[in-house]
């Protein structure tokens, strides 16, 4: 993807999102409309998909009964319209889930087993497309079945191969395009810690219960069918695996730096989908499926006001958002900017950015040092001086309502005010831009007939 004229680079994770996104454009939807639009599009999907791997077919109750399950869950109602891949990411994958487990009961016809195949090797390959570890899930099912399921153990190398082979288009995509095997927000983002899971522990509790009490109702089903159904129904196994392997990387990851559930949605439908299917082979008291859907439900009733209240970074985000149109208003293109971190601002300025936290700098990504520290905020900045750029914006949430120079809480921005302080051929300056504090930033000398409305 081209963030700008400097630098190609995978803005994101989702090569597949950001072309549909494209896509959209060309037809002329507005990006923002076109995120809404697809991903409350892919919401649907899911749920549909759901209700035809749990019971086969579809009818108007059996699609109420999924749609009180899955799309009352909080975090999909919310991550639906957030612009994201999340709801693609599950539409795929409960989609791959379905047609592999279908090809692999006996009674499928050869022609229709051949189908689902070619479904499910097509699904492989794109998966990690839409997000990366997506494949590493999905072959957690694979292996699953493997074990468990001797029938289908000669189907299920093609399928694995798919995936791998999505693999090795993916990485051959972010090189050719960026040079780095993997996206860098996904290899600098998280690291694996051991208080990762006490992390983890802490994020299903505040984010998604609802998975707390469905996990007990699945050890309680595992516990009487493990041995007999839940070897016979290969999407069990394949769910079940899924599950598995998801819950594995979050606990090594600790979860999201995104709040609101957004990695909890897929073990949330995973989980959904093996209770669900087992359950029927097991006789459950009527007294206790409805207290498990009204807990569910008061869970979900409960969580509206957290749903519903703003992101903590809010203020931040508006202030972001006037500074790119301050600048945008107020520069030639011909200005080139650094901040940290991207976003907010060089969507809205619309000029050339090098991003200072690495996410969208291969070069500045892999420095060997604590992200976000002074060292970080010094070299990264160094770089940026090196390749040309002709303002240095002084900003982390906001600008800070003191001239940095003088005093400076913030590392990253301590480091980047020692670099520039060096180069005297910056000059400091700060603009009101009518919110908040006013933005403060260095410019090189030779730029300033790029800018307007600032003293000279």
């Amino acid at each position: 993807m081209i963030w700008d004229l400097w630098h190609p680079v995978q803005a994101h994770s989702s090569i597949l999102w950001a072309y549909l996104l494209r896509l959209a454009m060309v037809l002329g939807i507005p990006i923002e409309d076109g995120a809404r639009i697809l991903g409350v599009s892919f919401g649907s999907g899911a749920v549909l998909v759901l209700t035809v791997t749990l019971w086969s077919k579809l009818n108007l109750r059996r699609l109420l009964l999924a749609v009180l399950l899955l799309a009352t869950f909080p975090p999909l109602v919310l991550w639906s319209s957030a612009g994201l891949e999340t709801t693609l990411a599950l539409c795929l994958g409960l989609h791959f889930l379905s047609v592999v487990g279908r090809a692999c009961e006996s009674r499928v016809h050869p022609r229709i087993r051949d189908a689902e195949l070619i479904t499910a090797v097509l699904l492989g390959v794109v998966s990690p497309l839409v997000r990366p570890d997506l494949p590493l899930q999905l072959l957690g099912g694979l292996v699953c079945l493997f074990i468990w399921h001797p029938r289908s153990r000669s189907l299920i190398p093609m399928v694995g191969l798919s995936c791998l082979l999505g693999m090795v288009v993916y990485v051959a995509l972010n090189r050719s395009s960026y040079g780095a095997a993997v996206a860098v927000p996904v290899a600098t983002k998280f690291r694996i810690e051991p208080r990762n899971i006490l992390r983890f522990l802490r994020y299903v509790q505040r984010d998604a219960p609802q998975l707390v009490i469905l996990g007990i109702g699945l050890l309680a089903v595992l516990r009487k069918t493990w041995q007999s159904e839940l070897c016979q129904d290969p999407i069990s196994l394949l769910s079940l695996g899924a599950l598995g392997s998801t819950l594995i990387e979050l606990s090594l990851l600790g979860g999201d730096e995104l709040s609101r559930g957004r990695f909890l949605i897929w073990p949330y439908a995973c989980t959904l989908l093996c209770l669900g299917r087992l359950s029927m082979a097991v006789r459950i008291p009527k007294g206790i499926r409805s207290g498990v859907m009204l807990s569910l439900l008061l869970l979900s009733f409960a969580q509206s006001a957290w749903a519903l209240e703003p992101e903590g970074d809010q203020p931040c985000s508006v202030w972001r958002r006037a500074a790119g149109k301050w600048i945008h208003s107020h520069s030639d293109p011909a200005l080139t900017i650094a901040v940290a971190p991207a976003g907010f601002i060089p969507f809205f300025a619309d000029r050339n950015t090098i991003d200072l936290m690495g996410l969208a700098h291969p070069q500045i990504g892999r420095l060997k040092l604590p992200r976000g520290s002074v060292e970080w905020g010094r070299l990264a900045t160094e770089i940026a001086i090196a390749e040309g750029v002709c303002a240095v914006l002084l900003v982390v949430c906001d600008s800070p309502s003191e001239d940095p120079r003088q005093q400076c809480a913030h590392p990253t921005l301590q480091g980047m005010v020692d670099a520039l302080v060096r180069h005297p051929e910056f000059r400091f300056t700060e603009v009101p831009i009518g919110v908040g504090n006013p933005l403060r930033m260095a410019v090189r000398s030779d730029c300033l007939k790029h800018l307007r409305g600032m003293d000279r």
